[in-house]
């Protein structure tokens, strides 16, 4: 059954559309934050997100992809990956954690251009199987919380409803994540991460929540000061509970990560990954030791360069999809006409 809204929430819909986008945010520090705390926001606020994350990129981060921290003369330095720490209002939305103290968990980021479109990048990264695409996980058993049909449907279409309001899937008891299955994929995965350090490190399997969002927004290139509509998805994962070794030695106690995969010209991707991560360990290092830091990016970069060979390789057999460029843009005539098209013919039945 459709449920139609009343006059009055009509109305502030219809206003809502015509409202032009918030600022966006300046600066990788406040666009990681923003992007995490907005994730289920407007498409609006959501798109203010994604163009201060480009704002940095044409700004500071370009130089930085498939760079990794080091210490030969005129490489980058740590500090040029690293991320201040998230806060509580950043992280809100999210279930929280008994154990959660943001202060000890350290960001880093990490670039790279994948050598295919966003939508086979994405493929990859909605599939159950994510041992198969990413040689760090053992074994991967991937529950959905929504329907992946869907959502790669959407993709495929290259169609996305518009979301006008901001949503609540983890407290509010009356969110439906099936009706937003064409916006967002929700899943619960047992992650079991493959042993590292000849074997001395091995993490127990653990959950791992992973929300993606996708859609067609309008950003500026600063480069070029054209706006257009730029394919987008991202992936915003957290875990609630530690995740260790059989000792209870070695592991994380938090990590929160956010991803932004972005259409690039000529059928690439740019995938900025910001993680946030407080590791145990029995050696005495720091969240924000450099040993630590240095070897987040470093395998950000191989995992992007894993998937990179293989989403190359289906890029040859994708065929792109004529997109709705208004059906993600934030200020778009699209938004206009859903709210009149919904609005004109109730107002008319009650004249």
């Amino acid at each position: 059954m459709i449920r139609l809204l009343p006059p009055v929430a009509l109305i502030a819909l219809l206003l809502t559309a015509c409202q032009p986008p918030p600022p966006a945010p300046q600066g990788l520090d406040e666009a990681s934050g923003f992007v995490i705390r907005e994730f289920y926001s407007d498409d609006a606020t959501f798109e203010a997100g994604l163009q201060g994350f480009m704002n940095w990129f044409y700004d500071e981060g370009e130089r930085l992809v498939g760079l990794a921290p080091g210490e030969e003369e005129g490489d980058e330095p740590t500090e040029s990956f690293t991320i201040e720490n998230l806060s509580g209002e950043d992280v809100a939305r999210l279930p929280a954690s008994e154990f959660r103290n943001l202060e000890l968990a350290a960001g880093v980021v990490s670039l790279a251009e994948m050598d295919c479109s966003w939508q086979v990048a994405e493929d990859f990264l909605v599939r159950e199987d994510q041992n198969n695409v990413f040689s760090t996980w053992e074994a991967y058993d991937r529950t959905y919380l929504s329907d992946p049909d869907v959502y790669d449907a959407a993709t495929d279409a290259g169609t996305f409803p518009p979301i006008l309001s901001d949503l609540d899937p983890h407290f509010d008891p009356d969110f439906d994540r099936e009706a937003w299955s064409d916006n967002f994929m929700f899943s619960s995965n047992q992650a079991d991460p493959a042993p590292t350090l000849n074997g001395l490190v091995d993490i127990e399997p653990y959950e791992l929540f992973f929300d993606m969002r996708h859609g067609i927004y309008e950003l500026t290139d600063q480069q070029t000061g054209e706006t257009g509509p730029t394919g987008v998805f991202a992936v915003l994962t957290y875990i609630t509970e530690k995740a260790l070794d059989a000792d209870e030695a070695n592991g994380l106690a938090q990590q929160f990560s956010v991803e932004i995969n972005v259409q690039r010209p000529d059928r690439k991707t740019l995938r900025m990954l910001a993680v946030w991560g407080e590791p145990q360990n029995n050696l005495g290092l720091e969240p924000d030791d450099p040993l630590i830091l240095n070897g987040t990016v470093r395998i950000s970069l191989e995992a992007s360069d894993e998937m990179n060979v293989k989403c190359a390789e289906a890029e040859e057999d994708y065929v792109e999809p004529e997109t709705n460029s208004c059906s993600a843009s934030a200020g778009s005539p699209a938004r206009l006409w859903l709210a009149l098209l919904v609005l004109v013919p109730l107002l008319r039945r009650r004249a």
